[in-house]
């Protein structure tokens, strides 16, 4: 049972990683002085606030977590 624990932990672990990496590229690629390509539905500022929403930018990590003990040790505190 604890194993598929672990790999269900590990697979969401790699899931959350790579949706964050992915979403820093995002960010990136659009940057702030790319040029706007048109009108859209949404915004380009709007897009962008959106976009670091998502990353949870500026959120202190207090907020994330209540206790950094109740984190697994291998992370990083």
């Amino acid at each position: 049972m604890s194993t598929t624990i672990t790999a269900q932990f590990v697979l969401s672990q790699l899931v959350v990683e790579a949706v964050t990496r992915v979403s820093a590229e995002l960010v990136a690629s659009i940057g702030g002085d790319a040029p706007d390509p048109g009108p859209r539905l949404v915004p380009r500022d709007l897009r962008l606030w959106l976009a670091r929403l998502r990353l949870l930018e500026g959120v202190p990590f207090g907020y994330l977590v209540a206790d950094s003990a109740l984190l697994p040790p291998e992370s990083i505190r």
